[in-house]
Parts: C-alpha cells; sequence; structure tokens
C-alpha cells in the first residue's frame, strides 16, 4: 500500500481521478485526493450534493492549497459564492480561515463561526472579534461545557464588560452627582460665588464628558444650559442698569457742571474789587440749567437735592451782589474795619461776616484767597477788641472798687479820705472813651455824695443843683448811647428832685436852666427812639408777610408728595426768621404770634401725621420680622427678613425717639432671623459630621471583609450587602470629605466584585485540586488493599471526604466512590493498562486544547484521531467529551498506576487543562491586590 502512495507523486490529475473513484483502498484513495491541484473536480468532491464519500478529504487538500498559497481566497471566492461555504472551506486552512475571519464584521454571522466552526483557532479568532454584549452572552451560552478556548475567551470579555459597567456606573454616578449639583446651582441666586462654582462643576465635567452615558450628559447640558441662561439674564441686567447709570452720569454730569459754573461766578464776585455786573450770567446760567434739569428729569433722576442747591446758590449770588453794591467790596470794608472806632467796626465787622457767610455755596470750586484774607482780617480785629475789652473790663472793675470804698468812706463822713479816693477814681476813668451806663451813675452817684457830704458841711444846697444844671449841661455833647444817655438824664432829674425835696428856696431860675439843659441833652434821644418805633413797625410788616407767605405755603403745598425733609427745613427757617424780626409794635405783636403759631401747628401736624404714618408702617414692618421666628424655613424667613430690610429703607421717619425704639426692635428680631439660620447650619453640620463618623465605620468592617478568605469571605457576603446599602441611605456628608467618603467607598466596591470573581476561581481551582488529591488518595487505598495493608483509616477519610464535598461534578463523586466500592478487585497487575489510560486522557487534554502532545505519545495521539474520524464524530460532540468536568472524571475514573508514573501525567494533565497557569494566574493577582 505504500509503494502505491509513492507511485501516485507520477500520477497525471486523470490518474488520479480514476484511482480516486477505483476499488482502491480507502488510504490510497485519499492519498490521491491530497495529490489533486486545485479544480473542478475537486470542489465538486468538496461542495457536491447529495455529501461525496471523499468531501472531508477534498476540503483538506483545499484547505492544503490554501496553506502552501497554491490557492488563493479571492480565486475561492470566485468560485464559491456562497459566504457560509467559503467559511467552512476557508475553515480547513489555519491561515486563511482566520484571514476571512478577519475581514468579517457581521456580528451574527461571526456568532455563528464562533458555534459551528471546524477549527478551534477559527471559533477562537470569531470570538475575538465580537464585542457585543448581547452576542457574547448567547455565545457563553452555547460554548459553556462544549468550547473551553471560545467559552474562555467570551468569559474574559464579560468579565471585561462587567469591568467597564461597573466603572461606567461608577463614572454615571459621578456625572449624576455634578448634575445634581448644577441643578442645585439653577435654584440659587446669583452671587459672586455663582460663576466660580460653575466653572468649578465644569471643570469636573470635563473629566467625565465624553465618558458617561447620553442620558446623563443631556441632563447635565439642559442644567449648564439653564445655568448659563440665568448667568446671561443676570448680566444683562447688570448692563441694562450700568446703561441707566451711564445714562443718570452724563445727564448729572450736565446738571452740575451749570451749577460749577454759578460757583465760579460767585467766586469771581468775591475776588473783584470793580463790583462787576453779573446779572447777564446768571440769567443765562439759568437758561443753561433749566435745559439741564429737563434733560435729567428725562432720564428719571432724582433732582430735588440739585434743584435746591442751584436755587440756593442763586439766592447767594443775588444777595451777594446786592450787599457788595451797598457795601462796597470786601478790600474796601476791611480797610474801613482797621480805621473806623469800636462801635462802628463792629458793624461793619457784622457786614463782612454777612458777606464771607455767602462764601459757604462754593462747594465744588476752590474758595477765592480774599475769603481767608478777610477772615484772618476779621479774627485779628475781633482778637484786638477783646484785649481792649478785657482792659476796660478791668479798668472798671477797679473803678467800681474805688466807689465802693468811697461811698464808704462818705457814709462814715471822712470827707477827705472820701475826696481823695474820688481824685483815684477820677484818675482811672480818664482817657476812656465812655463809661459803662452802670460806672456812670455809681461814678455820679459817689460824686454827688461827696458834693452832698461837702454841702452838709458848707450848709449849701444851691452849689449842688448848679452842679446838677452844669453836669445837664455837658451831657449836651454826650457820646453816650441814647439809651444809656435817656438813663444819665433820668438819673440827674431824679437827684433834682432829691435835692428839692423839702425846699423853700426860690431856684425857678436853677429850674428853667436845668429843665433847658435836659431838653437838649434829651434831642439824641427823641431820634433814637423815633428810629425804635419804625424799626418795630418794619419787623411788624415782616412778620405779617411771613404769615402770608406761610399761609400760601400751607395751602398750596402737594402734601400728598410732599418731601418732608425739605418740610421740616422750611418750618425751621421760617422760626428763625420770627426770631430775627424783633422787636415789634406791642399792639400788634399779640395776634401776629397767635396766628403764626396757628399756621406752624398746622403744618407741625402735618409732619406729625407723616410721622404717624411712617410709625405704623415701620410697626407692621417690626411685627412681621417678629413673625419670621416661628417660620420653619429658614432660608424663606431670611429672604423675607431682606425684603423687610428692604421696605424699612423705603419707609420715612418716624419721630426721632421712636424711631430709634422700633429701629432696636426691628433689629433685634432679624438678628434673631439670621442667628437662627446660623443655629441650623451649625446643626446640619453636626448631622454631616455624624453621618461622616457612621459613613467611616461602615467603610472600616467593609475592608475588615476584605481582609477575609474563602468560605469566611462569602459568609461575609451578606453582611457587606447590608453595609453597602447602609452607606447608600447615609445622609449628607461634609463638602470636604463627600469626594474622599465616596471614593473610598466606590473602591471597596471594585475591590469587593473583583475579591468575589477571585474567591469564586480560588475556590473552584481548590476544588479541582481536592479532586486530584482525592483520586492521588483513591490509588494509595487500591495499591495498599491490593498489598493487603491496613485500609480503614484511609477508607473513611475518602469516604468522609467525598460525603462532605460540596460543588464537585456529580460524574466526579460517583466515579471516586465506584474505585472505592471497587478498591478490593484492584489488582497491581492493572497498572500498565491505566497508564495508557492516563496517557491518553493527556493527549485528549492537549487536543482539545491545541497543545502539542510530546513525541513520544504522538502515536497515541494520531491512533485517536483517527478513530474519531472513523467514528465520523462532528466538533461539537468532540467538545462535550474534551470539556474540564469530562476529563476530570475520566481521570479520577481510573485506578492506580505506579507512582513514579503517575505524578509527572498529572503535572502534564493538569497543565494542559489549563489548571497549572490558571493557579499561577490567582497567585499573581493576589500579589498585585
Amino acid at each position: 500500500m505504500d509503494q502505491k502512495i509513492e507511485n501516485l507523486t507520477a500520477y497525471s490529475i486523470e490518474q488520479l481521478i480514476e484511482t480516486i473513484n477505483s476499488d482502491e483502498a480507502p488510504a490510497v484513495k485519499h492519498a490521491a485526493i491530497h495529490r489533486l491541484p486545485f479544480d473542478g473536480q475537486l470542489l465538486v468532491m468538496a461542495t457536491s450534493s447529495p455529501r461525496s464519500p471523499h468531501e472531508a478529504h477534498a476540503r483538506k487538500r483545499i484547505g492544503e492549497l490554501l496553506d502552501e498559497k497554491k490557492l488563493t481566497i479571492e480565486e475561492l471566492s470566485k468560485k464559491i459564492p456562497d459566504q457560509a461555504l467559503l467559511l467552512t472551506l476557508c475553515g480547513y486552512s489555519s491561515n486563511a480561515g482566520i484571514a476571512l475571519v478577519m475581514q468579517i464584521d457581521d456580528e451574527a454571522l461571526l456568532l455563528e463561526l464562533s458555534k459551528t466552526s471546524g477549527t478551534t483557532a477559527m471559533r477562537q479568532a470569531a470570538a475575538e472579534k465580537i464585542h457585543s454584549h448581547k452576542y457574547l452572552l448567547d455565545l457563553q451560552k452555547a460554548a459553556k461545557n462544549k468550547d473551553k478556548s471560545v467559552y474562555t475567551i467570551v468569559k474574559t470579555k464579560l468579565d471585561e464588560h462587567k469591568q467597564i459597567q461597573i466603572q461606567q456606573n461608577k463614572i454615571n454616578d459621578e456625572g449624576a452627582a455634578l448634575c445634581v449639583q448644577v441643578e442645585q446651582l439653577t435654584k440659587r441666586d446669583i452671587d459672586e460665588y455663582y460663576t466660580t462654582r460653575k466653572l468649578q462643576i465644569s471643570d469636573s465635567w470635563q473629566a467625565l464628558a465624553n465618558a458617561v452615558s447620553k442620558e446623563v450628559q443631556e441632563r447635565f447640558t439642559l442644567a449648564m444650559a439653564l445655568c448659563q441662561t440665568k448667568i446671561d439674564d443676570h448680566q444683562a441686567e447688570i448692563q441694562k442698569q450700568k446703561d441707566l447709570q451711564e445714562a443718570e452720569r452724563l445727564a448729572k454730569k450736565q446738571l452740575l457742571a451749570p451749577i460749577k459754573d454759578l460757583q465760579i461766578v460767585i467766586a469771581d464776585v468775591f475776588s473783584s474789587n470793580t463790583l462787576p455786573d453779573v446779572t447777564a450770567q446768571l440769567e443765562s446760567l439759568k437758561n443753561t440749567y433749566a435745559s439741564a434739569l429737563q434733560s435729567a428729569k428725562d432720564n428719571g433722576l432724582n433732582t430735588h437735592k440739585e434743584e435746591r442747591y442751584f436755587n440756593e446758590l442763586m439766592d447767594h449770588a443775588y444777595q451777594l451782589t446786592n450787599k457788595l453794591k451797598e457795601n462796597g467790596s470786601l478790600a474796601t470794608l476791611l480797610v474801613a474795619l482797621a480805621e473806623a472806632p469800636a462801635e462802628a467796626g463792629e458793624a461793619i465787622k457784622r457786614t463782612t461776616l454777612s458777606i464771607l457767610a455767602h462764601a459757604k455755596a462754593l462747594r465744588d470750586v476752590p474758595a477765592p484767597e480774599v475769603i481767608a484774607s478777610s477772615k484772618e482780617v476779621v479774627d485779628k480785629w475781633n482778637q484786638e477788641m477783646r484785649g481792649r475789652a478785657q482792659a476796660a473790663k478791668a479798668r472798671i472793675d477797679e473803678s467800681f472798687g474805688l466807689i465802693r470804698r468811697g461811698l464808704v468812706a462818705v457814709s462814715d463822713g471822712q470827707v477827705r479820705r472820701a475826696r481823695a479816693i474820688f481824685n483815684d477814681l477820677e484818675k482811672r476813668i480818664e482817657g476812656m472813651d465812655a463809661l459803662p451806663t452802670k460806672l456812670e451813675i455809681k461814678y455820679d452817684e459817689f460824686k454827688a455824695a461827696i458834693h452832698t457830704l461837702g454841702d452838709w458841711h458848707e450848709f449849701a444846697v444851691t452849689p449842688k443843683k448848679e452842679a446838677l444844671i452844669e453836669s445837664m449841661n455837658g451831657l449836651v455833647q454826650s457820646t453816650l448811647q441814647p439809651k444809656d444817655l435817656a438813663d444819665r438824664i433820668k438819673s440827674l432829674q431824679e437827684q433834682w428832685k432829691e435835692l428839692s425835696k423839702g425846699g423853700q428856696q426860690d431856684d425857678s431860675t436853677l429850674w428853667e436852666q436845668f429843665q433847658t439843659a435836659a431838653k437838649t441833652a434829651y434831642e439824641p434821644c427823641k431820634i433814637y427812639f423815633a428810629q425804635q418805633s419804625n424799626e418795630r413797625e418794619e419787623n411788624t410788616k415782616k412778620r405779617q408777610q411771613l404769615n402770608e407767605q406761610l399761609q400760601e405755603y400751607l395751602d398750596g403745598y402737594d402734601w400728598d408728595n410732599a418731601n418732608w425733609k425739605d418740610v421740616g427745613k422750611t418750618l425751621r427757617a421760617s422760626r428763625e426768621a420770627w426770631q430775627s424780626f424783633w422787636p415789634v409794635a406791642r399792639k400788634d405783636n399779640k395776634n401776629l404770634q397767635a396766628n403764626f403759631d396757628k399756621i406752624a401747628d398746622a403744618i407741625y401736624q402735618k409732619i406729625a401725621d407723616e410721622f404717624e404714618r411712617n410709625r405704623l408702617k415701620k410697626q407692621a414692618i417690626v411685627d412681621g420680622a417678629k413673625q419670621l421666628l416661628e417660620n420653619a424655613d429658614i432660608s424663606e424667613a431670611i429672604e423675607s427678613a431682606k425684603k423687610l430690610q428692604g421696605e424699612w429703607q423705603a419707609v420715612g421717619r418716624a419721630k426721632p425717639k421712636v424711631d430709634q425704639e422700633l429701629w432696636k426692635e426691628f433689629r433685634a428680631h432679624c438678628d434673631a432671623v439670621f442667628e437662627k439660620r446660623k443655629q441650623e447650619s451649625e446643626a446640619e453640620q453636626q448631622a454631616r459630621d455624624a453621618e461622616k463618623i457612621a459613613a467611616d465605620e461602615i467603610l472600616s468592617k467593609l475592608d475588615n471583609i476584605l481582609t477575609l478568605n474563602g468560605p469566611d469571605f462569602f459568609a461575609a457576603k451578606s453582611e457587606a450587602d447590608e453595609l453597602t446599602d447602609a452607606f447608600k441611605n447615609l445622609g449628607e456628608f461634609p463638602k470636604n470629605h463627600y469626594q474622599t467618603l465616596n471614593q473610598k467607598f466606590h473602591q471597596f466596591s471594585d475591590k469587593f466584585q473583583k475579591k468575589i470573581v477571585f474567591e469564586r476561581k480560588q475556590a473552584q481551582l481548590s476544588a479541582w485540586v481536592d479532586i486530584f488529591s482525592t483520586s492521588q488518595k483513591a490509588s494509595m487505598l487500591e495499591i495498599l488493599t491490593a498489598k493487603n495493608e491496613a485500609t480503614d483509616n484511609l477508607m473513611q477519610t475518602l469516604s468522609e471526604t467525598i460525603s462532605n464535598a460540596q460543588k464537585w461534578p456529580n460524574a466526579v463523586l460517583s466515579n471516586l466512590q465506584s474505585r472505592l466500592d471497587a478498591s478490593d478487585s484492584y489488582s497491581l497487575e492493572s497498572q500498565a493498562e491505566n497508564l495508557r489510560k492516563l496517557r491518553l486522557l493527556c493527549v485528549r487534554s492537549e487536543i482539545s486544547n491545541d497543545i502539542e502532545t510530546p513525541a513520544e505519545d504522538k502515536s497515541i495521539r494520531m491512533e485517536f484521531q483517527v478513530e474519531q474520524l472513523q467514528r465520523g464524530l462532528g466538533s461539537h460532540t468532540a467538545q462535550k467529551d474534551n470539556s474540564l468536568e469530562t476529563l476530570v472524571s475520566s481521570w479520577v475514573a481510573v485506578q492506580a498506576t505506579a507512582e513514579a508514573d503517575y505524578q509527572k501525567l498529572e503535572d502534564r494533565f493538569r497543565s494542559a487543562l489549563g489548571l497549572k497557569k490558571a493557579e499561577k494566574a490567582l497567585e499573581v493577582e493576589e500579589a498585585i491586590d
């Protein structure tokens, strides 16, 4: 047969076809097929229907041609339009099949290939290209216990999917937390931290933006859009207010320009020595101001203050120019002040100060130098006058002292002493401009007393009367003030009367002389008192005019829109003016005063009524603030308190004392509300701190669970679930711990899931290790039994192990128990056969996992594969027969072999099944963790 196969190398295609269709041995036919090139005959054998008996070898030949690159996929695809059939044929080529799979993106087709492809490599390649979670789950179900290599790929991918989903859920949770923060931000009023907080959240979002789910993205985008809209609206309102403020600023600037110009005019009037006519300038400024005032009102400005100030400036300007025209420039007045006597100087000083008083109008421009210099001159003059007054007062006090001493001397009859004192007094008052009335009266009294005393000594009255006449004549050219002069004349007249009491002498001539002198001396007094009468009449008229003006003000003022501050100023100014109009005629004063009091009281009543209205409004605000303490919603109470504070500012004043008391009460209630918020904030912080402590305790317990292993770990899983739920149900954490605590929790969740996977793998591997260990003990039992050695303890141990085993495959348990039951029938002679069985199981495990078989057992592998082909077993059946569970259950069913052979085969078997690799992987994973 070998020779026939060797001769095929020289055959033509026709001869090879003849051989294939002949009655030659199958091996020769198959060899002939493997000599065919790619042509129609080979394609028919590989694809004909009904199936050709040579289909399998024809397809393998096509695979060989593809591997030898004597046929390309493109050439084959032109002949085979059916993609499924094409894939099947390519599957017989390790390279072409995989290359074709790499070009497929249809996951449904890849799923089918992963299930049905004839080669492990193609199934693995197809499985590697599947990423859809749905198809992976389908494939996992199909490959479980059937195709370990595909199942491992799918399981790894699903584990990755799970980890990705866990990570995605974590990212979505973090994104949702940021969404909550933004949504809370949309409900807040805008303050100086609003935009900063939005940027902080946005920065945190950048790390998650491309990773979160679409739903979370849309939620965040919507919330951020609402925040931005709120910011834009706020900015628009700010800009609107800025525009209004700018318009108001420009309008006010235009309004203030004529006010400043008017001050400049006043300053120029002060500085001028020629008294310029500024009437035209003032009229021009009035017109300019009226235009600017209208523009300001059109812009909604409150111009009451500026109007009042401009009108005051105009009054100052007109009054100043009139005074300067009437009295001359400041320079002229100051020269006159320096040269005038004391009484005249006082009048000049008052006039000067009256003019300088208008300088207070110059608020926005520098005061002219003449203002300061004028005040210095006046201050210097006042200082000089005070010095003179102090010196005069000292001389007067000394003079009064001399008069008192002289009168005492007169009273004691000491003429010489009295006259000596009188001479000292004469020297003391010598050079004085004018004696004070009281001093002059006392002087005259002292002088008269001396004369009287002298008369008593000389027994003569006539000389005294002659002296009174002389004194009266002396008053004719006196410089005394009229009122003081009148008092002096009256004093001389009283002395004349005193001398005339009880007198019988004929002194009519002396009386006429005295009377004539008195009339002449009184003439200045008559003029003075006439002027006083005229002044009283003038002040009476002024008071009448003031009453009329005040009555017009009372009747014509718009009390519904009153500026109460101005009303108060008007009333005070009226009272001050009323007091300045004095003296008045006695006959008119009572009625004028009564009328003035009536009008002033009526105006004041208006103010009092406004005070009362404001008191009631403020009392209502105070009551409202008091009620806020009962509001359970502290945030609402705070906002209401702020609103009430704004309302308070809008209400006018009440009576000062009442207003102050209400303010204290209102402030106390507001402070109590804010203190309540502070207390609640502290309570909330304490609650958050308590939640943080609880979270730390939970995390500590969870960390302890992670330290457990094996059954202890799985026993604590329910506790971990309860602790996880407890953590999720905790309230709000302190802001500075929120991220840290949640990170720790998510880290635990990740570690916990990994720990579950690890422990399950560990438990599974431990189970396999225990199974192999039990199998070895069963072999020991069999050998000991065959040698007739004691086995009772070992039998009991094995029985207990099998009875207590958990999660061992039923077939494994059954086979092990069968070995225990049949241990008495074991023969040492069966070790060779048992060894062959174990070697075959090693080969099957190596075939199943595409692992190279050692050279000494390659013949066993070939025989097994040929047997499988002859039996016509499909890939699904082969996969089922070579699953991990089937192979291990078959292994433990084999009775004992020589101990020297067994351990080597077990290591080889476990390595082929991937158990050794899995053990090392777990060791690495445990070391990393």
